[in-house]
């Protein structure tokens, strides 16, 4: 079974809380705040070959910061509100709507 996306925390030093923003069985996307600056985060959720998903750092399953110029044709794929959310928050500012992927 894949790992719930909400439980990955890591890397610890570097990633400061998250919110799952897109879903589907193989991998998620979410936002971040990474090294005190917003970010948009990914994942390969794992399988039960792979539990842990991709990436994983010292046995812990991780997140890695895609970068700015893959944001807009990334968050293409991710359904309203959570597209227009993700991105005004990305560029500052704080919305309040949002639906969780993983669990609606």
């Amino acid at each position: 079974m894949a790992i719930n996306p909400h439980n990955v925390k890591s890397p610890l030093r570097r990633l400061k809380g998250h919110r799952p923003i897109y879903y589907v069985t193989d991998w998620t996307l979410a936002i971040g705040i990474w090294d005190t600056n917003r970010a948009l985060l990914i994942r390969w959720n794992g399988d039960t070959d792979h539990p842990m998903g991709n990436p994983v750092s010292h046995a812990n399953p991780t997140w890695f910061v895609l970068p700015p110029d893959l944001h807009a044709v990334t968050l293409s794929l991710v359904l309203e509100p959570n597209r227009t959310s993700a991105t005004d928050w990305l560029v500052g500012s704080d919305p309040s709507e949002w639906t969780d992927p993983y669990f609606d």
